[in-house]
């Protein structure tokens, strides 16, 4: 008996400090890559992420969006975007968590852009959410709303080759749908309400 225990000890011994060996290598060769999430983010959670190429440089950069373990009331919920060896905020708003994003060259002008959708803390169902376009270094907010039980459709409606934004919405009972249709003016160079 006390040969086939110290048989079982010696191998779970083994495979413990494998075990063991094998984690730390994983993690010190994660740290050395310098992709992980900055400091103050260090204990978030990575819910969602995607490569692109968010600047025509013909190499994909790795967009993740991130929640903080400690939910609160404060937006805990960002979109950072890894650029070489760091990774940039994106002012896309905020919410507690990201319930939904799309990206892609919406407009046909050149430029990507993201459209990222927050849940509401639980509070009235209202839902923030952005439209954002890269300017050379970053996104910035081109678009914005927030309404009850709010749903985004991204995609060409008329048939022109470039992708309109369809809001739908919830209304007080007796008034009309909540719908707006948000459409590319080339002129202006701006998205415009067409209805």
């Amino acid at each position: 008996m006390p040969r086939y225990f110290l048989t079982i000890a010696v191998l779970i011994f083994v495979l413990l400090t494998g075990f063991l060996l094998g984690y730390f290598l994983c993690l010190d060769n994660w740290e050395n890559r310098k992709n992980v999430l900055p400091g103050k983010y260090r204990d978030w959670f990575i819910t969602r992420e995607k490569y692109l190429d968010v600047n025509n440089d013909s190499q994909e950069e790795r967009l993740v969006a991130i929640t903080d373990r400690f939910w609160g009331t404060a937006g805990t919920a960002k979109v950072l975007i890894l650029q070489g060896k760091r990774f940039i905020e994106v002012p896309a708003g905020h919410g507690a968590s990201i319930i939904w994003w799309q990206t892609g060259d919406f407009n046909k002008n050149g430029k990507m852009e993201l459209a990222v959708q927050y849940d509401s803390y639980g509070s009235g169902d209202l839902l923030n959410w952005y439209l954002c376009e890269w300017d050379g270094s970053n996104f910035q907010i081109i678009l914005e709303g927030v309404r009850e039980a709010s749903q985004l459709d991204i995609r060409d409606i008329d048939g022109d080759g470039i992708a309109e934004i369809k809001h739908m919405f919830s209304t007080p009972p007796g008034e009309p749908e909540g719908l707006e249709i948000f459409e590319w003016d080339n002129q202006d160079q701006k998205y415009l309400i067409s209805r």
